[in-house]
């Protein structure tokens, strides 16, 4: 089943497959783990898109907020204009006064120091946009670094010796896609459509030519070291490269291989040629 078939699926539809497979391994002479791990990979599928939801609901609650926080910024310089309004009345009053006789310099004198009032209010209120702004570019970056934080990618590469088979699992908070591998010695594989992995989820397939490779090479008491990346994409389609190593070795009598994820690099890959 492709990524394409999974996303169309309602939830009704998982269930029903849940249940399907829980039926077929209840039947005599069905090899139950194939179908106990199917039916775990749609668990996690439903569990994924209620993990989702909370997501988004979090990710609008704080939209909200960045939005009360740009009203409240609104509302200040609307004040701020008001308060100008009124000084420039003001201003008025002392021209017509500076007219009159001596018997209004007290009231001038009263004028003077409410203007003197204002202007330390125009001031405090320039300081405290000064503050909302920086608030609000801190809540923007914060938002942003968690949203980035949360489609980082996180994976575990794991060899088993008895069925010479590899398996990718997906340690992340939400999908994953495999495209393609590189090992050392030979071309990519490109994958014709890319395997999802879910939260949680592991993907096995058989690398018997690279083992073969290694075991063709290595004597015992010693060990020989290649290279295998993986190109992937998270769930907002961004590529990485996954560089792992895979070290051919002798553990007593029985050949096995070790594995070991170095990095995982935020790149624009394209298909590799052929080196």
């Amino acid at each position: 089943m492709w990524l394409e078939e999974v996303e169309k699926m309602t939830k009704k539809d998982l269930r029903a497959l849940i249940n399907h497979s829980f039926e077929l391994a209840e039947e005599p002479g069905r090899e139950r783990g194939p179908l106990y791990e199917k039916a775990a990979f749609y668990m996690r599928e439903l569990e994924h898109r209620r993990d989702s939801w909370v997501s988004i609901r979090d990710f609008i609650l704080e939209i909200i907020v960045i939005a009360l926080i740009g009203v409240e910024i609104g509302l200040a310089i609307k004040q701020g204009t008001d308060e100008d309004k009124l000084m420039d009345k003001q201003n008025g009053i002392l021209r017509n006064m500076q007219t009159s006789s001596s018997a209004t310099a007290e009231t001038l004198k009263t004028l003077v120091a409410t203007m003197g009032t204002m202007n330390s209010s125009a001031s405090a209120t320039a300081d405290t946009l000064k503050s909302l702004r920086s608030t609000t570019v801190a809540m923007n970056n914060d938002v942003h670094g968690q949203l980035i934080l949360l489609y980082d990618p996180s994976l575990h590469l794991v060899y088993d010796t008895g069925s010479k088979k590899i398996t990718l699992s997906n340690n992340g908070r939400t999908n994953i896609k495999l495209d393609g591998t590189k090992y050392e010695i030979t071309p990519a594989e490109m994958f014709a459509k890319p395997f999802l992995l879910a939260p949680g989820a592991a993907y096995t397939w058989s690398i018997n030519p690279i083992y073969q490779d290694l075991f063709s090479k290595v004597a015992k008491g010693m060990m020989l070291e290649r290279s295998f990346d993986l190109y992937i994409r998270n769930e907002l389609d961004k590529k990485y490269l996954v560089h792992s190593r895979l070290v051919g070795i002798y553990e007593g009598d029985t050949f096995t291989i070790h594995t070991q994820v170095q990095s995982i690099d935020a790149t624009d890959w394209t298909i590799p040629t052929t080196p």
